[in-house]
């Protein structure tokens, strides 16, 4: 029998390992600003210093920025910033933290560490949720392949320790937590596996292992349990390798887990080596499995060593079965990612690269393989494929596989370039660059591919489509990260072991010219409404409380009213004059530079308001109206559906004031148009009821219109791509973010109205309330809209004849006259709703 001894490869063992921490694919994103034509302008926004290398890809949640370290922490950062929120240390420093936090269904940030130990902190404060030390396998550190429990099993000076490792991203569907096991290092090696957790709870679901307990030295294809069962006097070893260093993927169902393994470069490829298997989810089951490497043998013959040998009868008599220094650890790096790809394939595919040089694709009900390109034929003994060439996270979209390129040991003459764009059908090259080695993750976003490099401190920006090289840019170190792109932001971290590293943030400068006019045409717009409903409101309170008479007409009978709103539309006229109003800053004069009907993406008029306007002049002056026949006194009726001039923002102006307008003028009609006079000291609960009806709806129409407004800025500056409100949106969104706060402030409302028109108990349950006839003859009709964003509530379905039914009629009002005024103020970034027509 032979005696087998490792060489150590040249390269730091936990390095070869190190591969898996990289490989974590960033969230698909689809609110990217950034495109081929902007991303040239980047510009640094902050930088963030870990105490170690950030190999992992920055996540976007909860309004923070996530990041983790090889110091061993967990970071959250402020978007804007880069200011530290909080922190969580592992107390796993040295080698630490490698990849992507996981963000699950709960909010919860989950992460696993050098320890195989797994933590999922509370996304908003950092507080525990739940943590996992998965039990470790042990082995002899200087021993060979020896298993262990305590440093006695070992000879000296050898000692027992743990040897697994968490490398890739954690991986979450259907209520489980997927957890990758690999070696610390190679040197010892473990046995790689897959561990499902309960997500919500940490709780063990079930594991599966990738290798046989114990194989023949002699041949690795045969488990055994003594040394008898071995052929030609082989002793029965420890089986280990097939690492699991890559994120799992699932299906959509989260009913199928999707791995890639890898081998030890101390050991020979076994079990499910250098493999891409499809499992039960709810089981661990292997549903199938695919080898993309043969089997490999302690031994090459010494007249060939292409040639895998167990002992010397297999080599012939004019040779040996000598021992390996390394074995070829060609495993998938990558994980499978699944993608549905149309004619002429028609089928699902999982993609993946291997070490060994060739991508992959596979037929994933089968595990066939479908097609392969291989990019450099795979090394032969002596030859191994070290870092390999594929080894960071696959950018999958739009039929286009992207990549980046390492090498083999020794390397490959000539080098590829070491960017690679793939045809997803067929595997076909599409383009390649080459910005240096690089087992970088590649980041896919808006048609541009982000990828780092090991040789350079850089991020290259290639054109997803073309290859063209778009811009680089400069970082403090170099890259493994995978960037993430939300909205007009670029996250990337930087840095690789314990040497400097962090997260930067990049950012397109703000907008000028026309994109600042839409800015404030928003903003203006929203103070215009706002202040509005303000100075109406404290008329008709002031009627209510006896100060005003009741029979005044705010709008115009009242002087301190009638000149508060002309002074606050001067004030709206001013602002979007100097921002929209060319080189004189003035609409409708000089027109050099100046916007009119693309000013907001309008068109050639204004969609109007419920077919409504406002009287102009006569003894209506500031009416509603639908047409001239509504206005008495000689008034005319201006509707605001009038046409938009091509070069003049002044027309722009007029109609997105008179859409606030009207928007305002309809509010207070359903708010005091029917109110009966009630006496502040003789009828003090029903005065009361009907001042908090007042103050409260009205303070909930302008804290929406203020929400609304900071939403779409953003979606304007290009930080979202979502609709606003959207209670549905990802956590943490803006327009989720929006929606919660909008909820918020209408249980206010609600709470303080209630409170005071309730009854004893305070509540709009019809037990004691304030009766409808003692607030308002006739009672309000709820006007016939339809909100324009989901629920899509009818407004017109409401009979107000309760408490509860003038509150929801109230809410609903408010709710479509604030969506409609904010929507018309973007309509470049969202269709103007037919229901505000």
């Amino acid at each position: 029998m032979h005696t087998r001894s490792v060489t150590p490869s040249l390269r730091s063992s936990f390095l070869v390992a190190l591969l898996g921490g990289l490989l974590v694919w960033s969230p698909t994103v689809t609110n990217a600003a950034i495109d081929a034509i902007n991303v040239p302008t980047l510009q640094l926004k902050w930088d963030f210093a870990a105490g170690g290398g950030v190999t992992s890809s920055p996540v976007v949640a909860h309004g923070l920025v996530y990041a983790t370290s090889w110091d061993g922490f967990l970071y959250a950062l402020h978007p804007d910033t880069g200011a530290l929120v909080w922190s969580f240390d592992t107390a796993a420093g040295g080698i630490g933290v490698q990849a992507t936090p996981l963000i699950t269904p709960s909010g919860t940030v989950c992460i696993g560490d050098q320890n195989a130990h797994v933590w999922c902190r509370n996304g908003l404060t950092g507080a525990p949720v739940w943590d996992k030390q998965i039990v470790a396998r042990r082995a002899c550190s200087q021993a060979g392949w020896v298993q262990c429990v305590v440093d006695s099993d070992c000879p000296a000076p050898s000692t027992c320790g743990p040897v697994d490792h968490i490398w890739s991203g954690l991986a979450t569907a259907a209520g489980r937590l997927f957890v990758s096991i690999a070696s610390h290092s190679d040197v010892p090696c473990t046995k790689g596996r897959v561990v499902a957790l309960d997500v919500d709870t940490g709780a063990d679901l079930w594991e599966f292992v990738t290798v046989p307990e114990k194989i023949c030295d002699t041949d690795t294809a045969t488990v055994c349990t003594v040394d008898s069962d071995c052929p030609a006097g082989g002793a029965c070893i420890d089986g280990i390798g097939a690492g699991v260093t890559a994120t799992v993927s699932t299906d959509p169902t989260g009913a199928f887990v999707y791995m890639n393994t890898v081998g030890c470069y101390t050991y020979p490829s076994i079990g499910d080596s250098d493999s891409i298997l499809k499992l039960d989810a709810s089981t661990g089951a292997v549903v199938w499995r695919t080898r993309v490497d043969p089997l490999e043998e302690f031994g090459a013959c010494s007249n060939d060593a292409s040639i895998d040998c167990g002992f010397d009868a297999e080599c012939g008599a004019s040779s040996t079965c000598d021992p390996k220094a390394f074995y070829h650890d060609f495993g998938a790096l990558n994980g499978p990612t699944p993608v549905a790809v149309g004619a002429p394939v028609n089928k699902t595919l999982l993609i993946t690269g291997s070490k060994n040089g060739t991508l992959y694709a596979l037929d994933e009900a089968t595990g066939a393989i479908e097609w392969f390109n291989e990019v450099a034929p795979k090394p032969v003994t002596p030859a191994f494929a070290a870092f390999g060439l594929f080894n960071g996270p696959l950018a999958i979209a739009n039929g286009r596989v992207h990549a980046t390129l390492y090498d083999f040991s020794p390397s490959i003459t000539p080098p590829p370039d070491h960017i690679h764009t793939f045809d997803v059908t067929d595997g076909t090259v599409l383009w390649t660059d080459d910005a240096g080695l690089s087992w970088s993750g590649v980041g896919e976003a808006n048609g541009v591919v982000y990828s780092g490099s090991q040789v350079a401190s850089v991020l290259t920006v290639n054109d997803a489509a073309t290859g063209a090289r778009l811009h680089q840019i400069l970082l403090p170190n170099n890259s493994t990260s995978v960037a993430t792109i939300d909205g007009n932001s670029l996250y990337v971290g930087y840095g690789v072991f314990a040497g400097a590293g962090g997260v930067q943030a990049y950012e397109l400068p703000p907008p000028a010219g026309l994109g600042k006019c839409r800015r404030v045409i928003g903003k203006e717009t929203a103070k215009f409404l706002q202040a509005e409903a303000k100075t109406i409101s404290k008329c008709e309170l002031s009627k209510v409380k006896g100060r005003i008479a009741g029979g005044v007409v705010c709008l115009r009978e009242n002087l301190k009213t009638a000149e508060k709103l002309v002074k606050i539309g001067a004030k709206q006229s001013a602002k979007i004059n100097k921002a929209c109003g060319g080189d004189d800053r003035i609409c409708t004069g000089d027109l050099t530079d100046e916007s009119g009907s693309e000013t907001i993406g309008f068109g050639a008029s204004c969609p109007g308001f419920e077919g409504r306007g406002l009287c102009v002049g006569g003894s209506t002056d500031g009416d509603l109206c639908r047409a001239d026949t509504d206005c008495t006194g000689g008034g005319t009726c201006a509707t605001c559906d009038a046409a938009i001039a091509p070069n003049d923002c002044a027309d722009t102006l007029t109609c997105v004031e008179c859409i606030a307008a009207v928007a305002t003028r309809q509010m207070n009609d359903l708010l005091s148009e029917n109110l009966v006079t009630t006496d502040p000291k003789t009828d003090k609960d029903a005065n009361k009821c009907q001042r908090t009806i007042l103050k409260e709806a009205w303070k909930f129409y302008q804290t929406r219109s203020k929400i609304l407004q900071k939403c779409w800025d953003k979606r304007l500056l290009g930080k979202h791509a979502d609709a606003c409100p959207d209670a549905g949106a990802a956590v943490g969104s803006e327009a989720q973010k929006a929606a919660a706060k909008i909820a918020k402030a209408e249980a206010k409302q609600v709470a303080k109205t209630c409170k005071a028109c309730g009854g004893d108990d305070k509540l709009c349950n019809g037990v004691g309330d304030i009766p409808m006839a003692s607030l308002y003859d006739p009672a309000p009709i709820c006007p016939g809209v339809t909100l324009p964003l989901p629920p899509s509530t009818d407004c017109g379905a409401i009979t107000v004849v309760s408490m509860q039914d003038l509150v929801d009629c109230i809410d609903c009002v408010a709710n479509f006259k604030t969506d409609c005024a904010a929507i018309s103020t973007v309509p470049s970034l969202a269709a103007y709703p037919a229901a505000c027509e």
